[in-house]
């Protein structure tokens, strides 16, 4: 298994695919806040 980054799809099935952020690998940058159309 290769590490997970902090923004992911949860499991490649999921409808929709929405992304999930694993608050333990986020830097709080706020990138994908911005890239996010929710």
């Amino acid at each position: 298994m290769k590490p997970r980054k902090a923004a992911y799809i949860s499991f490649p099935q999921a409808v929709p695919g929405q992304y999930t952020i694993d608050m333990d690998h986020c830097i709080k940058c706020g990138i994908c806040e911005e890239e996010c159309p929710t």
